[in-house]
């Protein structure tokens, strides 16, 4: 029922992993309930955005990409890219790359759930201009 930040590059990056909020909210609640992925040009004018979750983590965005990290068993979790650049955000082929990133990002989400759920340390250093990685909890 939550969403929990596993691994964050930028802003937020030494405060936010860890941090939980409802699946149900925003636009990341809204991709993770639907498994479809969805680019906002102007979060100021769409009504789904929760700008009270977004200031509590310090980084209010205008724009995002977000794709949902997919593996046999649904949805895991959600892939977002804050504040994308206004040509990711007009290409199809953009959107395209960032779900089969995604895809591969599942694949990293379930290895380190599992190896945390083993008492494991699970932690993977990604770095490739993602801004957040949420997983479902």
């Amino acid at each position: 029922g939550e969403l929990v930040f596993q691994a964050v590059s930028g802003q937020g990056e030494d405060f936010l992993v860890g941090r939980r909020f409802p699946a149900g909210r925003g636009i990341a609640g809204w991709v993770a309930g639907s498994g479809e992925p969805m680019v906002v040009d102007d979060l100021n004018r769409e009504q789904g955005f929760a700008r009270d979750l977004a200031e509590s983590t310090q980084y209010v965005p205008n724009a995002l990409m977000a794709a949902p990290l997919l593996d046999a068993s649904g949805v895991l979790g959600v892939l977002e890219v804050l504040d994308p650049s206004p040509q990711a955000r007009s290409d199809l082929a953009e959107l395209d790359l960032l779900a089969l990133f995604a895809r591969q990002s599942a694949g990293a989400l379930r290895l380190v759930t599992q190896r945390q759920a083993q008492g494991r340390p699970g932690a993977v250093g990604v770095r490739a201009g993602v801004r957040a990685v949420e997983g479902l909890d």
